[in-house]
Parts: structure tokens; C-alpha cells; sequence
């Protein structure tokens, strides 16, 4: 095909287009070793996407062995040409360490540079550094101001963030209906923290009418999912027969299992119970 000759012929694009059929098996069978020799090829030649690609497959181990130090390498050399995934992804390894000395300040660096091109992504962890102080001061208004953007661009964890931001008052006023739109948002994505905390606004009333078959259902859905709190409201609900009719064998299930990962409150009400 076209794109094999033009990659047999060095050109990097084709490269890295061939490295993507191979990497995902679109029109050749799946060979994800053979991708990553195609997408370093094409980064030794300067193709930003193929280093981005190459880093992050040196970071979860795709195709080639992890070796977080040599995906630092790839996602700075890409970020250094503008690649503002590699800009997020390199503040990333710098902010948490891995594959590089810690390094918060420059993270912050990174994270700024790659939000002006409106990387959700960013945005988020701008969020995140204001929140907790990582390589900057610690600024809650800040924090809330960063998780609204990326929650606006549809950003689930940024919505839960803002969420509890409303819900708890950091930087903003208290705001129990905003907080309770931001998490069903969240929770649509999929949300586990989200769908919990849903659980939590129909069960006490907090931006939304008191509704204990709806708690039930998000503690149920955010607990098979291994939200361990969850999984000891869920006891509680069969318990007590909040949102369904009682079932203390469905409770213990669910105390045990809570327990089991170390929730302290689970293992006293599983004790009470046996």
C-alpha cells in the first residue's frame, strides 16, 4: 500500500501512520512490537505525534518493556516542540516523580504551557496543584476556577472536583444544587466517586428532593464497581431498609466486602451483625 512504500522510503508521517495500523491491527494484523519500532523510527526523525506515542508506550509497557525514565525522554523532547499532550504528560512525571526527580515547580510549568491550548486535561491538574499546593501556592479559588473550565470542556473528574468544591465551599459559596449537577454530570461519564456522592445528595436531600430508592440505586451501582464507602452504605441500606426491603444476608455481603479492603466501619457493623 501507499503508506508501506512511503514508509519503506523514510518518510516519518508514513512511519507513524504505519505504526498506528499496526498498534491498533486496522488493515494488518496487531503487531504492537513491531509499532513501536515504526513510531521510534519516525521520533528519531523529529514526528512529534510518534514521540508523544513512543513515551507513552514506554510508560505502560505497549509493546515494549516499562521504562518510565526513557518515556520522561520522549514526552520532553515533544513537549519541547509544542505537543501539548506531552507538555500534560511530562508535567505529570514530573509532579508525581516517575521516571524523573520530583519536581512540582516545573510540573507547573508544564501544565501551564499545555492549558493554553485549552487541554482539558491540564486545566484539571492546574486544578489539582492549586488544591494541594503542588509547585504552587496553595490557592482555592484558583483550584475552583481551573476545575470549572475543564469541567465545562467535559472533563469527569474536573466535574467532580467542582462538585465537592460547591458542596464544601472551597472557593466559592456553598452551592448543594450546583454540586448536585456537577456530580450527575461526572456520574453520566461514569464517575465512581461521583456516582457515589449522588448517592449521598438523594439520601440527605442536598440539592435534590430526598429520594432513598435513588441513593440505594448509586450506593448499589458505585459499590459493584468497588467504591468501598459505598459498599458499606450499601450494607447500611440493606440493614436498615433504606431504599430496599431488608436483607441481612445482602448486608453482610457487603460489610464483608467493605471490610475486606479495610473500612473500619464495615468491620464494627460486621462484627455487631455475627
Amino acid at each position: 500500500m501507499e503508506c508501506r512504500r512511503r514508509a519503506e522510503l523514510g518518510d516519518k508521517s508514513a512511519l507513524y501512520n504505519l505504526g498506528i495500523a499496526y498498534n491498533t491491527g486496522m488493515g494488518v494484523a496487531k503487531d504492537q512490537v513491531e509499532a513501536m519500532k515504526l513510531f521510534k523510527r519516525s521520533a528519531d526523525l523529529g514526528f512529534v505525534e510518534a514521540q508523544f506515542n513512543l513515551g507513552v508506550a514506554y510508560m505502560n509497557g505497549q509493546g515494549v518493556e516499562v521504562d518510565k525514565a526513557e518515556a520522561v525522554k520522549w514526552f520532553r523532547k515533544a513537549a519541547e516542540a509544542g505537543h501539548t499532550k506531552s507538555q500534560h504528560n511530562l508535567g505529570q512525571a514530573l509532579c508525581y516523580g516517575h521516571g524523573v526527580e520530583k519536581d512540582e515547580n516545573e510540573a507547573f510549568k508544564w501544565y501551564l504551557e499545555a492549558s493554553k491550548s485549552g487541554d482539558s486535561d491540564s486545566l484539571f491538574s492546574l486544578g489539582v496543584a492549586y488544591d494541594n499546593g503542588f509547585g504552587v501556592s496553595i490557592d482555592k479559588v484558583k483550584a475552583f476556577t481551573y476545575y470549572k473550565k475543564a469541567a465545562e470542556l467535559g472533563h469527569a473528574k474536573a466535574q467532580h472536583n467542582l462538585a465537592l468544591a460547591y458542596n464544601k465551599g472551597n472557593g466559592c459559596a456553598i452551592d448543594n444544587v450546583s454540586a448536585f449537577t456537577w456530580f450527575k454530570r461526572a456520574a453520566d461519564q461514569g464517575d465512581v466517586q461521583s456516582i457515589a456522592m449522588l448517592g449521598q445528595c438523594y439520601n440527605l436531600g442536598e440539592g435534590v428532593a430526598i429520594d432513598k430508592f435513588a441513593a440505594f440505586k448509586c450506593y448499589k451501582q458505585s459499590a459493584e464497581a468497588g467504591y468501598v464507602d459505598s459498599q458499606t452504605r450499601l450494607g447500611a441500606c440493606y440493614l436498615a431498609g433504606i431504599g430496599v426491603e431488608v436483607d441481612k444476608v445482602k448486608a453482610v455481603k457487603w460489610f464483608r466486602k467493605a471490610a475486606e479492603s479495610g473500612d473500619a466501619i464495615a468491620s464494627s457493623a460486621l462484627s455487631r451483625m455475627l
